[in-house]
């Protein structure tokens, strides 16, 4: 990988001494007492490019899992709900 795709990561995106693109994010304090972690991590990959594809992904599943929290939405409950919708009562 060259110098200059180095200088250009992505807020958010670092490379590890192994050559590992990873994504990590404060978790917020507020979540972080009530989940116990300090940080949301997410592998991106070894190659550049891919790890640019994954970021969005990353971005997106960082966001949803603050969401889940904030909203104090129970996930089970909810995941439950989307399944009786799209399948029926019989199956749960």
């Amino acid at each position: 990988m060259s110098s200059q795709s180095q200088d250009k990561l992505p807020k958010y995106v670092f490379r590890t001494a192994f050559g590992v693109f990873r994504f990590k994010r404060n978790v917020p304090q507020d979540i972080g007492a009530t989940v116990g972690k300090t940080f949301f991590y997410k592998v991106l990959g070894k190659d550049y490019k891919e790890a640019m594809r994954s970021y969005s992904t990353a971005l997106l599943e960082f966001d949803s899992f603050v969401s889940a929290y904030r909203n104090e939405a129970p996930v089970r409950e909810t995941i439950l709900e989307v399944v009786k919708a799209e399948f029926g009562e019989e199956v749960t």
